[in-house]
């Protein structure tokens, strides 16, 4: 199973230098002379070398990694947080993004590194000269083909072209011919050619059972589950970017096949979108393909520990809860919802909302403080009455007994006793008595504490729960577990995929994202009623129907990393992170009068003083001469280290200018 970041090879293969961790100082092509003849003989010993290689799920060197165990912050949220879905709560009046603020280059990147290949390639180049019959071999050379491609899957989205190394370098190739990097359409090919393989030959002969290898490891289903993201992403990176001698339908269409054998394997998904990252064991929820495995005292990661102290800061924009539906299945701003929805307090934003909303972004509410900080009460009439809590300039804010527990009273009825409850608490059980809850402002009264704060007033709190534990000075005490490959992904691969091949019509509708919606309380889709005027706030680039299956895809794995490598597939960066991203509508009269430092503009952008939504930024980052986004960025910088190792490495088009 999936425990742990990293094993070292056991004594009994004789060869513990052979760790497949990777290593940040093996920054360059490594060099290796086979010697491990004597140690590989054994499916045993394939096996116990493999369970080295599960480190790739919490690599920091790949953006949708398992989980990092060191804060949400560097893991989940990081691939969304740079597709400017979500930002630093810290970061008041500046230019949050990275890449909209021109802070990265080559200078401050790492990333292109290869000692995880050559790693799986000390295995793969063993199985020839090994005991095992063809079946063992054929078996063992697809999961070393799965890891492989894994982690080559994240080199290509990065840098585009790569060196295809195949096998463990001798010292004679290292020195004297160092592997060049090869054409994008070339290696992408033999990256799918390794993948179709280790798909028809996994899990045959004596390993037809998909656990045959143990508990939640590399199987058949895993290895579809790869091609079915591989497939869609080069297929539309190559489509979109025009790679040459590229071929989109080949790899959309074995994104779909692989798609559609999953689809029949795991006919169901869970009816608790929550249950993803807030389970103990996720091998009990449907839909699961493959998941990276916590146990307390075992190994253990500190998302809850982090998350409930003031160390998070992740914060949703106003762009990004607009992208969430009305439960009629239609956008905030589509003309049906034009006499029902109004943003211009939290709780009338919220209210009639995708179920996924509440489940990523904290809902609105306020209790009255109890005896101590871990309790408090519901407010009453006489709390808004002269002389009451809410009535005093220290801790009012508008509403009234029933407003403030409307959010309190849907959690309890859409989340479990042990999920996400309002009101939150911090680490210890101290109670949060408000939100929205504001990054360096206290003022809001009523005991309000460090946790939980943001600058946008859309806290996200994805993986909070109230069942996992929180120790204070023991930090990594978590198990929930996290997944890395899960049916719900697949489906609006097949979607998207079905789109870009001219397949997508109602019956595809009904066969992916209407089996996601119900569950979440959302109308289906229905193809026939998208038009131009559906949502007035798509990117105006995108054919509306194409536009609902990425927000599907949004909306459905907000939090999950996927943001980065979906805007650069689609070529639609300019548009996201470009973006004046704007927070809540408020008054300067909440919670107990808002500091001037808090800026409030109209719809028009425009400052209002007294009230608004929150100005996070103060001016479109395109509109400053050398900010915002630049088409260079589509690609990553090859580190700058890499070309003192290797004088023959070109790097990225137009990174000399950053």
């Amino acid at each position: 199973s999936l425990y742990g970041e990293c094993y070292g090879i056991v004594a009994s293969l004789g060869m513990a230098s052979l760790s497949a961790c990777n290593d940040d100082s093996m920054d360059r092509f490594p060099i290796e002379k086979p010697s491990e003849e004597t140690a590989f003989k054994t499916s045993l010993n394939f096996k116990t070398y493999a369970w080295g290689l599960y480190g790739i799920f919490t690599n920091k060197d790949i953006m949708l990694r398992g989980y990092n165990m060191t804060g949400a912050n560097t893991s989940y949220w990081e691939g969304d947080r740079l597709a400017n879905y979500v930002r630093n709560g810290r970061s008041l009046r500046s230019i949050a993004n990275p890449y909209a603020n021109h802070g990265i280059n080559a200078n401050n990147t790492s990333g292109y590194v290869f000692s995880y290949i050559r790693s799986v390639n000390v295995m793969l180049d063993n199985i020839d000269g090994s005991q095992m019959d063809d079946n063992e071999k054929a078996h063992w050379r697809s999961v070393g083909y799965f890891f492989r491609a894994y982690n080559y899957v994240e080199l290509i989205m990065r840098y585009g072209d790569v060196p295809w190394i195949d096998h463990v370098l001798t010292e004679e190739e290292g020195r004297n011919d160092i592997p060049q990097r090869r054409p994008r359409a070339e290696v992408a090919e033999l990256v799918l050619n390794d993948l179709l393989y280790a798909s028809e030959n996994i899990n045959t002969g004596a390993f037809a059972k998909m656990d045959a290898d143990g508990k939640n490891t590399i199987n058949k289903h895993v290895v579809d589950a790869l091609i079915s993201r591989f497939g869609l992403w080069e297929g539309t990176w190559q489509k979109y970017h025009n790679v040459e001698d590229g071929n989109p339908e080949l790899y959309l269409n074995a994104s779909l096949k692989a798609s559609e054998t999953l689809m029949k394997a795991f006919p169901n998904v869970g009816n608790n979108y929550d249950a993803s990252f807030n389970t103990e064991d996720l091998s009990t929820i449907p839909g699961t393909i493959l998941y990276k495995e916590f146990v307390y005292d075992v190994i253990a990661h500190n998302t809850m520990q982090f998350l409930r102290s003031d160390a998070s800061a992740m914060e949703a924009t106003k762009q990004s809860v607009n992208m969430f539906l009305m439960q009629n299945g239609k956008p905030v701003h589509h003309p049906d919802n034009a006499d029902t929805y109004n943003d211009k307090t939290m709780n009338d934003e919220f209210r009639n909302r995708d179920y996924r909303l509440y489940f990523n972004i904290i809902p609105p509410y306020k209790v009255a403080k109890g005896t101590s900080g871990t309790t408090w009460r519901y407010s009453t009439t006489e709390d808004y009455t002269e002389g009451g809590c809410f009535n005093n300039p220290n801790c009012r804010m508008d509403g009234s007994p029933e407003s403030d527990r409307e959010y309190i009273d849907l959690m309890e009825q859409i989340s479990a006793s042990t999920g996400k409850r309002l009101p939150v608490s911090n680490w210890a059980g101290n109670v949060l008595h408000l939100t929205p809850h504001f990054f360096g402002y206290e003022k809001g009264g009523m005991g309000t504490i460090g946790p939980m704060r943001c600058v946008s007033g859309y806290f996200c709190w994805k993986e909070y729960n109230t069942w996992d534990k929180t120790i204070a000075g023991s930090f990594q005490v978590g198990s929930a577990d996290k997944p890395i490959f899960k049916i719900e992904e697949v489906l609006l691969n097949y979607a998207e995929a079905k789109y870009e091949l001219g397949g997508f019509d109602q019956s595809i509708a009904d066969k992916t994202i209407n089996v996601l919606r119900p569950r979440v309380n959302v109308a289906n889709m229905n193809v026939a009623e998208i038009n131009e005027n559906f949502d007035p706030d798509r990117d105006p680039s995108v054919e509306p129907v194409l536009w609902e299956i990425r927000r599907e895809r949004f909306t459905e794995l907000f939090g999950e990393g996927f943001g980065f490598y979906d805007i650069r597939r689609w070529k639609t960066a300019p548009w996201w992170i470009n973006q004046k991203p704007l927070g809540v509508y408020m008054r300067r009269t909440d919670q107990g009068g808002m500091p001037d430092k808090y800026i409030f503009v109209d719809e028009y952008g425009n400052v209002n003083y007294e009230e608004g939504y929150m100005e996070l930024e103060p001016t479109r980052p395109d509109e400053l001469s050398d900010k915002g986004w630049d088409d260079t960025f589509y690609l990553y910088p090859i580190p700058a280290k890499q070309f003192t190792l290797n004088s023959g490495l070109k790097q990225n088009p137009g990174w000399e200018k950053f």
